[in-house]
């Protein structure tokens, strides 16, 4: 019988086998469980025309909702009901100056807008509302937009596929006649859209929803190394002459 004790050259060996086993062992382990794809989201954009430019800040909580931004020199709340659904947002310095309020219906789709506008004086007006219409999916299939004090309303029939809107078609009803716009069809490249998720914000509804970023003939589109869209540059020439640039930052998270 041999004992290891007994044997330096055997338990050289011996050991040097294990420790070898130990490496190749960790090293198919590092394999087999790949690292999380870093995850950005939207931090601050700077929009920028002939009149001057806007820094929008934003703000996360520790769900990861929207929960402030600040919009040039003016700060804003982001409140959420029990369910953990936005439904409006208010100056940060008043809670009763809610200029957006947002309503849901059973399947917790928006499905009312309204947007206020304050004055100390004067208190909250209401400026629109708009109310959507959905079918079997988390996308609206119409939405009527009524302003106020005009006694006319804007009719919005939306055609999404593979989570970006492909076609909008609109009508003005005013109390004498309708005028219906020319349809709008989009195509939209395989990037993120940075403003997925941030009705809050005052966006659109389209643009809260798309998966990715629209490509318009007369937008240019930059991205960053990470594939996101850093900047955007918008050229309109008809009926009057509009450029503008917005850059988008991210964060980590």
């Amino acid at each position: 019988m041999i004992l290891l004790s007994k044997s330096p050259l055997l338990t050289n060996f011996l050991s040097s086998l294990l420790l070898s086993l130990t490496v190749i062992l960790a090293s198919c382990t590092d394999h087999r469980i790949p690292p999380e794809p870093q995850r950005f989201r939207l931090k601050k954009t700077v929009s920028t025309n002939s009149q001057g430019s806007t820094t929008t800040i934003l703000n996360y909580n520790d769900e990861g909702k929207l929960n402030s931004f600040v919009n040039g020199d003016q700060a804003y709340n982001v409140k959420y009901d029990a369910l953990g659904r936005f439904i409006n947002v208010h100056l940060a310095e008043n809670a009763n100056a809610i200029i957006r309020r947002y309503g849901y219906d059973a399947n917790s789709n928006v499905n009312y807008i309204q947007i206020n506008s304050y004055r100390g004086e004067v208190g909250l007006e209401i400026i629109s509302g708009m109310t959507l219409n959905y079918k079997e999916t988390r996308y609206p299939t119409s939405s009527s937009l009524d302003d106020s004090p005009s006694p006319r309303s804007l009719l919005s029939y939306y055609t999404f596929e593979a989570g970006n809107l492909i076609r909008l078609e609109r009508e003005i009803n005013y109390p004498s006649q309708n005028e219906v716009l020319t349809p709008v069809t989009y195509q939209y490249d395989d990037k993120p859209n940075p403003y997925f998720g941030l009705l809050p914000l005052g966006i659109s509804i389209e643009e809260s929803l798309n998966k990715n970023n629209a490509l318009i003939p007369t937008d240019e589109l930059i991205y960053n190394s990470n594939g996101l869209l850093a900047q955007k540059n918008i050229n309109f020439t008809y009926p009057t002459i509009y450029r503008s640039t917005i850059t988008f930052e991210y964060e980590a998270y």
